[in-house]
């Protein structure tokens, strides 16, 4: 409940009892340099905290004319602090102005703030910002600010965190009571951790200036920033104000002020903003005392998602919840006045359509382009420009360009239009631009049909103006998850759900769709988000027994993409189903690796995804290949694949559009893990290989040196199919070498053209080989039988000629014996 100023000092509207606001400025130094306006600066915040907020001001100044007793010493101060009663329903106001230093412990520098009495060689007769805090932070009300004008001031950080500077565009009822109902410990400092603070100014920015302010005004430059953002200048969010400000508010008008007004002294000086350990969603909150009643009139809370599920970013609704791209919408706006046409190619579910209505054109809106209807080519494309036609023939004197967005040109292919529709629109288009020079177009298209899509004219223009990369940093990232969960008045719970998020989405295709699907089904999964504003971790997987690593969110976030794809599958036709086991295993591919259980090496298998050529998913079946690319562009549209093209920096040459699974975890989706098990893993490790050998066959002008008819890859795979062991496999006769038809019948998983056309011309060179080598065996044989058989009578008539030669022998020697 909102309550009512009474007898104690509190902004009217704050549910606190007290501010309780504790300002100390020190110009006398014992042992360091006096400063100027220090004490002029707190008593001026004392004054406007007092009269224009209402606080209760404890305070303790050091000057020639301060009394000993109300001196800012470091007892004195201290003691202050500890002194005064805060209650439970009470905030705090720490202001301090006055010398901070920082030094160094372990090469962190930690900050100090230097009282009256301190001492030069004492660091004990400091306060360390560590000790300022744990006194502050022990006082049991939820909300307190720290404002800090010092040197170094910004060192508090070593022992705070750094507190982002998130505006929201609009301060609901909502947001403003968990603001203040939600503990808020901050700290604001008048420098960065390395900077000196300015006493005062000897020279000012010409907006100082303008707005009447003195050289050595008896302020500091911060001091008299500060000064007026509480007197209501910082009330900036929406444009007209709402009565609110808010310390992140202050934060941004301190830092622009402060640093314009220091850089023209030529030493700049920046303002931060830290959180300290306590502080959790809520915000420390001043009211514009020149809008009391505003924060009575704050609107309620749209009861709307904030997220898109399968639906782009667009209109003035959704724009209001659209984050994470500032880089990219920064540099379409810088490259446009240059460039008369820009491109944004990039695969299906990659932001382009959000990017360019909740992004870019808003901005140029704000630039006071003219922004021209979008245009979307679908059954009469022709007709579709002609509005925009009327328009250019009438020229908008106030505006120095006119943009016009084509947004999905790729329609021109997959809807009913003509040949001569397609090439009559990218006619008209570069005529345009030939013909109004203010005009730029802007076209996005899913690259997977950037090379087919008519350009005509626009082929001059197009090369050299193309976005390609779309891709999401981690933090840009978070903050398309976080910060429309804050627009909307929510938040995660626990936390670290974020970066759970954010880790399972990171470097994934297709991550971005299924994330805002996933984002969308868990705000709808409370039916009343009037009260519960967390986006829990219960909403993921439907129940949780409290706070889960972050492996246990990793593993719900799978679980609910698995979920996701079930209900995705259950829409399918019934041919489509059936084509499901020809298409989902073609996205894979098996690596062979080695394991070891039980001090036993063994062979294992690991799935990684793998990208489908257009070429890979044409079959000998035509009725099967229609099926399959029904099937493929269907899963697409459910962000379960994303389709891109290669080749992109040869698109006007060559195209090859291939699917790809769009997140890892779908490896692990039972529906696939099955279709794989049917295969089996050694069988789809064999057709990888095959894949291979495919791609480096067709890269090489299909030589017959890079088929398999000369290694053993045409048995194994004939083998594995038949469930057979190759290591211990019979060496294979040569007229037992597969055929075609054999693999056909082994083979559940049907091959591809490119597949067969590989596999018949392997299994003919080896055919021809093996009948070759069976030809050149027989001819050897009978060779070798030729020359047994003329050897064998060789020997015999060599037996025969001794046999003569030796009865010769006999009858001479008997003939002499008889003539004796």
């Amino acid at each position: 409940m909102v309550k009512q100023q009474s007898d104690t000092n509190v902004e009217v509207g704050l549910p606190f009892d007290t501010s309780h606001a504790f300002v100390i400025g020190i110009n006398c130094y014992e042992e360091f340099a006096n400063l100027n306006t220090a004490v002029n600066d707190a008593n001026k915040v004392a004054e406007v905290l007092g009269e224009k907020h209402g606080y209760r001001v404890h305070k303790l100044l050091a000057d020639a004319d301060t009394p000993a007793d109300r001196r800012a010493t470091r007892q004195g101060i201290l003691e202050l602090l500890r002194g005064v009663e805060i209650s439970v329903d009470d905030r705090v106001l720490f202001y301090f102005a006055g010398h901070g230093v920082a030094i160094n412990h372990d090469d962190v520098p930690q900050g100090y703030l230097i009282p009256c009495d301190a001492r030069q060689r004492e660091l004990s007769s400091l306060i360390g910002m560590d000790e300022l805090q744990e006194i502050l932070q022990a006082m049991p009300c939820r909300h307190g600010i720290l404002i800090l004008d010092c040197c170094y001031s910004g060192a508090f950080k070593w022992s705070a965190r750094r507190d982002a500077h998130f505006i929201p565009d609009v301060i609901y009822q909502q947001r403003f009571d968990q603001y203040v109902n939600d503990s808020a410990w901050q700290v604001i400092t008048s420098t960065a951790e390395d900077q000196k603070a300015l006493d005062s100014l000897d020279a000012l920015s010409e907006e100082a200036l303008q707005r009447g302010q003195e050289l050595n005004s008896g302020h500091s430059p911060f001091a008299h920033a500060l000064f007026d953002g509480l007197a209501g200048a910082a009330d900036t969010t929406p444009k007209q104000g709402d009565g609110v400000i808010t310390a992140n508010e202050l934060i941004v008008y301190l830092r622009n002020r402060v640093e314009d007004d220091t850089m023209a002294n030529g030493q700049r000086q920046s303002p931060m903003i830290h959180a300290l350990r306590r502080h959790d969603k809520g915000e420390y909150i001043f009211l514009d005392p020149n809008n009391p009643d505003n924060y009575l009139c704050l609107p309620q809370k749209p009861s709307r998602n904030p997220y898109r599920g399968r639906e782009s970013y667009a209109g003035e609704i959704q724009d209001s919840f659209f984050y994470g791209r500032d880089r990219l919408v920064r540099s379409l706006k810088s490259d446009l006045p240059a460039h008369r046409l820009l491109v944004l190619s990039a695969p299906s579910g990659a932001g382009k359509t959000s990017l360019l209505l909740a992004g870019l054109l808003p901005n140029l809106w704000e630039a006071k382009w003219r922004v021209l209807p979008v245009v979307r080519p679908e059954d009469d494309p022709t007709r579709a420009l002609d509005p925009v036609a009327r328009l250019l023939r009438e020229p908008d004197s106030a505006a120095e360009y006119d943009v016009l967005v084509i947004d999905e040109y790729e329609a021109l292919l997959t809807q009913s239009v003509s040949a001569a529709d397609r090439e009559a629109f990218a006619q008209r288009l570069a005529g345009w631009l030939d013909d109004y020079p203010r005009l730029r177009l802007v076209i996005a298209v899913r690259a997977d049909y950037e090379a087919a899509v008519p350009k005509a004219g626009l082929v001059n223009y197009w090369a050299g103006s193309r976005y390609t990369d779309l891709s999401f940093s981690r933090q840009e990232l978070r903050e398309a998850i976080v910060k429309p969960a804050e627009q909307a008045v929510l938040f995660f719970e626990p936390p670290t759900l974020v970066e759970a998020l954010v880790d399972t989405t990171y470097s994934a295709p297709g991550g971005l769709p299924l994330l805002s699907i996933f984002l969308s089904r868990m705000y709808d999964a409370e039916p009343d988000r009037s009260t519960q504003r967390a986006l829990r971790i219960e909403d993921m997987s439907g129940g949780s027994d409290g706070e889960q690593p972050d492996t246990e969110f990793s593993a719900r976030l799978t679980a609910k993409l698995h979920a996701y794809a079930d209900r995705c599958y259950a829409e399918l036709e019934d041919d489509e189903r059936d084509c499901f086991g020809q298409l989902l295993p073609r996205l894979v591919t098996v690596k062979e690796t080695e394991a070891v259980e039980d001090n036993t090496i063994f062979v294992a298998y690991r799935l990684q995804p793998k990208p489908a050529d257009r070429q890979d998913l044409q079959f000998a079946d035509a009725d099967r290949t229609e099926c399959v690319a029904r099937l493929a562009e269907k899963l697409v549209r459910a962000r379960l694949l994303t389709a891109s093209a290669t080749h992109l920096d040869k698109w006007m040459d060559k195209h090859e559009k291939f699917y790809e699974l769009a997140h890892r975890d779908l490896l692990t989706w039972p529906r696939l893990v099955a279709e794989i098990k049917e295969i089996g893993e050694e069988r789809l490790y064999r057709i990888g290989q095959l894949w291979d050998a495919v791609t480096e066959y067709e890269v090489r002008d299909r030589s017959i040196e890079y088929l398999w008819n000369k290694n053993p890859r045409l048995t194994d795979l004939a083998l594995v199919f038949e469930d057979r062991q190759t290591a211990h496999s019979p060496i294979q006769l040569p007229w037992s070498w597969p055929s075609l038809d054999h693999l056909m019948r082994q083979v559940a998983y049907p091959f591809n053209e490119r597949e067969k056309g590989f596999l018949v011309e392997s299994i003919k060179q080896k055919t021809k080989s093996s009948r070759r080598l069976w030809g050149i065996v027989l001819l050897v044989f009978l060779a070798l039988s030729t020359l047994t058989g003329f050897a064998l009578a060789m020997r015999s008539q060599a037996e025969e000629n001794a046999e003569i030669a030796v009865a010769n022998e006999v009858k001479a020697v008997a003939n002499a014996e008889e003539a004796r």
